[in-house]
């Protein structure tokens, strides 16, 4: 038997991050979850995520490796290499702080059905310590990127033993505890006093909102930083006196200044040292950890029944009819279809802040990475010369306009957000042919505005002229339709009908995964064949666009009959 906080633990990782013992469940012969094609399916969706996850963390490590390299080359000459591990354990602490901060308010309550746990023999405080241990998940990830990424840098550039590398581990295995028990004695009382933020979309919404402000902020310092990584002078000014900005933050946030001292001291051979700041850092970081959940336990599972509460609001005699008119009105099947459609998807934070809201966030992004380094924009140009010149810059501005309308995964789960609803959908007199059809015209709005807004956005940055900017349009366009034909096709044969939370239907969906890595394979290659081709901006725009409608109007043709059959086959 397992003890309770072990099995919140375990299903509060399976409930948020996907966890599934599913693998060691033998599967009964002749189901269909037992057939070849499903086993296939299981292993082509974990090798994909698989491969999405290296591809985000060799992302982030570059990112922040080229960052540390430039600053151990400017520190080391003076003897001051070891600011490098100051500045990664702040960096660290500082992230771990608003990454905790947003999963904490995300994840407050996952559902409404989380205050039925209060009904089990759980105490509040185990409770709230399982929450807690599974925000610390994603905390200590992202933690052990950075502090890592730093520790391998002044390795290599210092050859310090061993334990070097486990203190670093050590380290960065604390370095979340504190800021994310700081963010959780902010939130506990305020979610227990304020009644307006006891609501799971205004929770979604704002955590989205505040995720995206953070990590526009974060890609302005990371993009700086680069910029300014060359600039010896100007990281030693920032980084070695007394009164900069990391000295202040070092002294007034001990535990950053301990985990630094840690390795320092390892890597200097004193190990004595070197434990005990390891020990203190640790011992500080369990310390507050334990005691933000010993203290709020309490408050925080005496939050969670009423949290959700709806309120209901009476109408008046006089006003029924209007209600009524308004409410129910009579309206062709395809748009009364796409408007159920339109206000699923915007209903439900989730579908909005990981679907629409990606194509207003990549021209933000790129307006950031303009101002803080406006050269990066110049050596694209200096790419599109290097390839030839002639449609390359176009062709960037296509790519950049076809990943943006094609990243929302809205196609690519159209069927599986229907889950348990789907009996009762295909109960109703609706054709499939309209049933799609406003799932396809969903997802082409969407993909229209992102490809709008990711070419005038390229065209901004590259300085396209009017011709270049229309031909990178029609590209991303004519792309961006036959994407969506082919995704909604892939989630039309499998569908992931079963789930228990609206986020598992979106970011636990393999077909989202398999589809935006598809997307990035095909833009690739299609990058790959231009320079391959000896074609100016009529031809390379009249082949793109002219294939990859092709491509669409055959999808087209055929998908109609073959969604109509297998909707018919589905079974829940």
């Amino acid at each position: 038997m397992t003890a309770p906080f072990a099995s919140l633990i375990r299903f509060y990782l399976r409930a948020f991050y996907g966890f599934s013992d599913a693998a060691r469940v033998p599967l009964p012969p002749g189901t269909a979850a037992g057939t070849k094609a499903a086993r296939a399916k299981r292993i082509l969706a974990t090798i994909g995520l698989a491969l999405l996850v290296i591809l985000v963390v060799g992302d982030i490590g570059f990112i922040f490796g080229a960052s540390y390299a430039a600053m151990y080359a400017a520190l080391a000459p003076a003897g001051l290499q070891s600011l490098l591990l100051l500045n990664a354990a702040i960096s660290a602490a500082l992230i771990a702080f608003v990454v905790g901060f947003v999963t904490a308010l995300s994840t407050y309550c996952l559902s409404p059905a989380e205050g039925s746990l209060l009904a089990l023999p759980i105490g509040p405080r185990a409770l709230f310590g399982a929450k807690f241990a599974m925000t610390y998940l994603a905390d200590a990830a992202l933690s052990f990127i950075m502090l890592a990424v730093a520790a391998l840098v002044y390795g290599l550039g210092e050859r310090p033993p061993v334990s070097f590398y486990l203190y670093a581990i050590l380290v960065a295995l604390a370095s979340p505890l504190v800021p994310l028990a700081l963010a959780y004695l902010l939130l506990v009382p305020i979610m227990s006093v304020s009644r307006f933020l006891r609501n799971r979309n205004v929770v979604l919404v704002l955590g989205g909102i505040l995720g995206a402000a953070a990590a526009l902020v974060v890609n302005f310092y990371l993009q700086n930083s680069l910029a300014r990584a060359g600039d010896a002078a100007w990281i030693i000014a920032n980084l070695a006196g007394p009164d900069t900005i990391l000295a202040r933050l070092g002294a007034v946030y001990p535990p950053a200044g301990l985990a630094a001292r840690a390795l320092a001291h390892a890597a200097a051979g004193r190990q004595l040292d070197a434990l005990g700041a390891a020990a203190l850092a640790l011992g500080m970081g369990a310390a507050a950890a334990l005691a933000v959940v010993l203290i709020f336990g309490p408050a925080y599972a005496a939050s969670l029944p009423a949290f959700g509460e709806g309120r209901l609001k009476r109408i008046a005699k006089s006003d029924t009819a209007a209600y009524i008119e308004r409410s129910f009105r009579r309206s062709p099947q395809l748009a009364a279809l796409f408007l159920r459609e339109w206000r699923l998807m915007n209903r439900e934070p989730v579908y909005l802040i990981n679907g629409p809201l990606v194509i207003v966030l990549f021209p933000v992004i790129i307006g950031i990475t303009m101002a803080a380094s406006p050269e990066a924009f110049a050596e694209l140009e200096g790419v599109a010369h290097a390839l030839g010149g002639g449609p390359a810059k176009a062709l960037i501005a296509a790519a950049l306009a076809a990943f943006l309308g094609t990243a929302t995964s809205i196609a690519a789960t159209a069927l599986s957000r229907e889950g348990r609803a789907l009996p009762y959908l295909k109960s109703l007199p609706v054709s499939a042919r309209s049933f799609f059809g406003a799932k396809l015209l969903h997802a082409l709005v969407f993909t229209s505005i992102g490809t709008v807004l990711g070419a005038a956005a390229g065209a901004a940055a590259l300085g396209l002229s009017v011709a270049e900017t229309l031909a990178a349009l029609a590209m991303a366009l004519t792309y961006g339709t036959a994407f969506d034909l082919s995704a909604l096709w892939l989630d039309t044969a499998y569908p992931r009908l079963v789930w228990e939370t609206p986020t598992a239907a979106l970011k636990q969906n393999p077909n989202a995964v398999i589809a935006i890595l598809a997307d990035m394979a095909a833009l690739g290659g299609l990058g790959y064949l231009a320079t391959r081709l000896s074609l100016g901006l009529g031809g390379i725009t009249a082949l793109y666009a002219g294939g990859a409608g092709l491509i669409a109007l055959g999808l087209a043709l055929f998908f109609p009959r073959y969604a109509e059959k297998r909707l018919g086959d589905i079974e829940l």
